[in-house]
């Protein structure tokens, strides 16, 4: 599937920022996540809206945070299901925007009539207040998610509090199981979603996911735990779907074909996910080496030319350069032909007009970037690019 991103290193990757720099997000960034999110292929129908609205560097927005320019924000039905799909798709962008080296948090308390101000279509459902109250309205703006660049110096003692205490204070496996004695039973692949799965954010770290299994194991169910109570925050259900959303990532992530159902249960959405079988890569990759012999041989001509550019002067360099690139498009590896394929079709995407030496050059100049997120800008990347090159030569 074209659209996966490296899911496990985003969800490694992801944390919940909240401080932020006063640069824009590069339009080309913002055209990616945009396009991811009206392109994303999802295992279910929704009514989910994600727009994207302009802020000012101030706390009027967030209240505890300056809100960077570019800001996402989630409009959901209220009910159990509709909310824990928004959560699922909600965490992709997220996901997506991780990959590309933006930071974000959710914030589901902000002020509605800030965002009324900014962006009056991006607000739906005034009288909803967000928090424990009960809703007056069917719909709702329920969430929103600051997008833009991390920055460290300009958090306070309590964020700094909160992102090395609070934020990683993770439940044990044990505590989030169902039925704790299956722990010694589950499969290689359910524990590894489950690993990626508590990983996710939650409101002010509730974690309130709890896993269970069928007796065969053939499926995962992730929901709220029977005895839930909700502290000062409505919608739980967001969180579930953000933990099976990293389940499912998991899943297609290991090769698997994951399927999902929803359904409720005591009042909370319920996640059920089939893995089903798991896919042949060998003749996925007989497949796509036979279709692909052109743009192999293009990519050749491309990459060589571009590490020669850079004073890499041997076809090794360009395929060394170029395998440390591809993982970052493609997490399904299958050797340097589909590797030299994979980073020019990645150059043309991030920009069509990206094509020959530079159009590869500035390809791995974005990737690398996400190591150092000062290097913005075409020269600052290259900069990135070339200081990256020699440790690929070694």
């Amino acid at each position: 599937m074209d659209w996966i991103f490296d899911a496990k290193t985003a969800i490694e990757n992801r944390r919940s920022v909240r401080s932020f720099t006063s640069d824009p997000v590069e339009p080309e960034a913002m055209s990616q996540l945009a396009s991811f999110i009206k392109s994303v292929p999802l295992p279910f129908t929704h009514n989910t809206e994600i727009k994207f609205f302009k802020a000012q560097p101030t706390k009027d927005m967030y209240y505890t945070i300056r809100s960077p320019e570019d800001n996402m924000a989630f409009i959901s039905d209220l009910d159990p299901i509709s909310l824990g799909k928004t959560g699922f798709i909600g965490e992709l962008a997220v996901l997506k925007a991780t990959s590309l080296g933006l930071s974000t948090c959710w914030i589901g308390t902000f002020k509605k009539s800030e965002l009324l101000s900014l962006s009056p279509e991006t607000l739906v459902g005034v009288d909803n207040p967000g928090l424990n109250d009960k809703s007056v309205a069917d719909r709702a703006t329920v969430c929103c998610c600051p997008v833009g660049y991390f920055q460290e110096k300009g958090l306070r003692l309590y964020d700094r509090f909160v992102k090395t205490v609070f934020s990683f204070n993770r439940k044990v496996l044990k505590d989030l199981l169902e039925e704790p004695s299956s722990e010694p039973k589950i499969p290689e692949h359910l524990m590894h979603a489950i690993e990626m799965g508590i990983k996710s954010p939650s409101a002010i770290n509730m974690q309130p996911w709890r896993f269970s299994f069928d007796e065969s194991f053939e499926s995962i169910l992730i929901g709220l735990p029977g005895d839930f109570k909700p502290f000062k925050w409505a919608y739980p259900n967001i969180d579930i779907g953000i933990c099976a959303s990293h389940v499912y990532l998991s899943l297609l992530a290991q090769d698997y074909n994951p399927k999902v159902e929803i359904f409720t249960k005591n009042n909370g959405v319920v996640f059920r996910i089939f893995p089903g079988k798991k896919v042949v890569k060998r003749v996925f990759k007989r497949k796509l080496i036979k279709r692909s012999r052109t743009e192999i041989n293009k990519g050749k001509t491309v990459a060589t030319s571009a590490t020669n550019k850079l004073g890499y002067n041997d076809l090794r360099g360009a395929l060394r350069t170029v395998i440390a690139l591809y993982p970052t498009a493609n997490p399904v590896k299958f050797g340097v032909g589909i590797a030299l394929r994979t980073a020019t079709a990645l150059c043309t995407k991030i920009d069509p007009k990206n094509k020959g030496v530079m159009g590869v050059v500035r390809t791995a100049a974005l990737v690398y970037s996400k190591l150092d997120t000062k290097q913005r800008g075409f020269n600052k990347l290259l900069i990135t690019a070339k200081t990256l090159i020699p440790v690929f030569k070694k």
